[in-house]
């Protein structure tokens, strides 16, 4: 693994830069106050944008890593902060990296999950040079399980009541995906 941290990355349509804390407001309006949102995530809608501002200074203080990798998805049309992306758990023993990603409802359903996803997958095989790349998501939320798909991640299985479902109110399973470089590089 070559760790290079967080560092600026594009698409046709998408910046991917680190955030600070003059995000937080497009932060809290765009996607981290909305309940359908977060329905599926770790963590529950923000009630303030004190909150934003909170996350974004410690993401400030994390960038300072070389193993650190979160950003923020802007758009290129308006230069309009619309979710983020980053690693959520890695493994240096193992050589592997969970994925994680989250964009505010109204850039649902246009193809912008794919696009990051797409540029992130290609950014740690072919420059951090992991060896495995995954995903999980809660049970319910089916379409992101669609999004792996496209990306050319792989079903793996289901880790069973893993997680507490805010929907339903009871323990759920994940769903995991991966991708491999055997995968990646055929």
């Amino acid at each position: 693994m070559k760790n290079i941290g967080t560092i600026e990355l594009e698409t046709n349509r998408l910046l991917f830069r680190k955030a600070s804390t003059s995000d937080s407001k497009d932060m809290f309006n765009n996607w981290a106050s909305d309940k359908e949102v977060t329905k599926y995530l770790s963590w529950d809608a923000y009630e303030k944008e004190e909150n934003a501002v909170s996350y974004l200074k410690y993401l400030e203080e994390e960038y300072t890593k070389n193993n650190f990798y979160n950003w923020i998805v802007v758009s290129k049309e308006d230069n309009t902060p619309i979710g983020t992306i980053g690693a959520v758990d890695i493994d240096v023993n193992n050589n592997t990296v969970e994925i994680g990603h989250c964009y505010g409802r109204k850039f649902w359903n246009k193809g912008y999950g794919t696009e990051a996803l797409i540029r992130i997958i290609k950014f740690f095989f072919e420059e951090v040079e992991v060896e495995t790349i995954y995903a999980y998501y809660v049970e319910g939320n089916s379409a992101s399980g669609k999004v792996l798909e496209k990306v050319g991640m792989k079903y793996e299985g289901i880790l069973r009541k893993r997680v507490y479902d805010k929907v339903t109110k009871k323990q759920a399973d994940l769903i995991s995906y991966s991708i491999t470089r055997d995968d990646y590089f055929k």
